[in-house]
């Protein structure tokens, strides 16, 4: 396979309030087993990636922290501002592909637990239907609530919790951040392809792919992560 079009956008803008800060430090500069979250995800993807096929973004407001771990990583990848919100930070960093055609694939570097069989996959998916997600089945019982009560419970087959990395051809993903309405706000970029009407292929995710969203995750998130690396 050849990775000359081929890109990633890793996400590591978000300041992840509802994680909250250590040291006022970020989530993604916090140190499990004496490495950042962000190094996991990154150095997975240096594994078949070079360092010019990534983009990674990051907060203007942590601007000095996130430079110490470039140079103390010697991360050569391209570097850009984060925005206000997800796809502002997606946008951003995809404003710096040149290529027309290729695929990107975009990652929470807040999921450090990503192996490579799962990004492959993604790709590969990808190449065949031009949008590709990994989603995990739903296997609680959902159900609608308001005002404290159950409305409703809603079929858990047809529903899937979606992971990152998510995959697009480029010129899909141009098309879609082209017609999509910026005042509203899309919480993953296959949202973005769906309001073009498009369909997004969807493959099997993995359950220890977890994100790190609040401050409980990260004890689950140690615990696995020194199962998947020596130190």
């Amino acid at each position: 396979m050849s990775y000359k079009s081929y890109y990633i956008i890793l996400l590591a803008s978000g300041v992840g309030k509802r994680a909250g800060l250590k040291n006022d430090t970020p989530k993604q500069l916090w140190l499990v087993n004496n490495k950042p979250i962000l190094w996991y995800s990154l150095n997975t993807f240096r594994k078949i990636f070079k360092d010019e096929q990534i983009i990674i973004t990051y907060s203007r407001e942590y601007e000095k922290k996130f430079l110490h771990f470039f140079k103390k990583y010697n991360v050569k990848s391209k570097v850009v501002y984060g925005g206000e919100r997800r796809q502002d930070s997606v946008k951003n960093a995809f404003s710096l592909i040149e290529n027309e055609k290729g695929i990107v694939i975009i990652h929470d570097s807040a999921r450090p637990i990503i192996n490579l069989p799962l990004v492959k996959k993604v790709i590969e998916g990808t190449e065949k239907y031009g949008a590709c997600i990994p989603i995990i089945p739903v296997s609680d019982t959902v159900k609608v609530i308001e005002n404290g009560f159950v409305q409703k419970t809603i079929d858990r087959s047809k529903l899937g919790l979606v992971q990152t990395p998510q995959g697009f051809s480029i010129e899909l993903l141009k098309k879609a951040f082209e017609n999509a309405d910026f005042s509203k706000e899309y919480t993953d970029e296959a949202s973005l392809i769906e309001q073009l009407g498009k369909q997004v292929y969807t493959i099997q995710g993995e359950k220890f792919n977890l994100k790190l969203t609040f401050k409980e995750d990260l004890t689950i998130i140690k615990t696995l992560l020194r199962q998947y690396y020596e130190f």
